[in-house]
């Protein structure tokens, strides 16, 4: 369960973001890639540092969205993929006729491990910088509409 003492986020998102991550059954895989999955989330930053103010936000998001996007597919069995897409599909049936499934899963993966990122380099003065201004990148750029149900 998400660990509200740290919490970066609202924690319905955050429960929202477990949610997805497992149902996706990439908890473990997080566990075994999580210090490969946080350092790439830091060279988007750094990359997207390098851009102008007004293109910065977007090549973050662009760049950690299809590294989260590439995660699922590589590390998701189809048929948790499908059962997950359904939840959303569900969860938002508003956003159904616009939005894939799998963009809002890819979403809700990143922000989870943003959020476990804040919370593993909070006692890292240089580190815990990056992922205050990562968190905050991702709670401008990314905002989840509702809560678990």
């Amino acid at each position: 369960m998400v660990s509200r003492q740290h919490a970066s986020f609202d924690p319905d998102v955050e429960a929202t973001a477990e949610r997805a991550v497992r149902m996706l059954h990439l908890d473990e895989d997080i566990a075994q890639m999580g210090d490969l999955l946080l350092q790439q989330i830091e060279d988007c930053e750094t990359f997207a540092g390098k851009a102008t103010e007004a293109e910065s936000e977007p090549v973050f998001v662009t760049l950690t969205l299809a590294l989260m996007n590439n995660l699922i597919h590589y590390a998701c069995a189809p048929d948790d993929i499908d059962a997950a897409a359904q939840w959303v599909r569900n969860r938002w049936p508003e956003a159904v006729p616009t939005q894939d499934p799998v963009a809002t899963l890819a979403a809700l993966t990143l922000i989870h491990l943003v959020d476990e990122g804040a919370r593993r380099f909070q006692d890292d003065g240089e580190k815990k910088k990056t992922w205050t201004r990562i968190r905050q990148r991702i709670a401008r750029s990314i905002r989840p509409r509702a809560a678990v149900t």
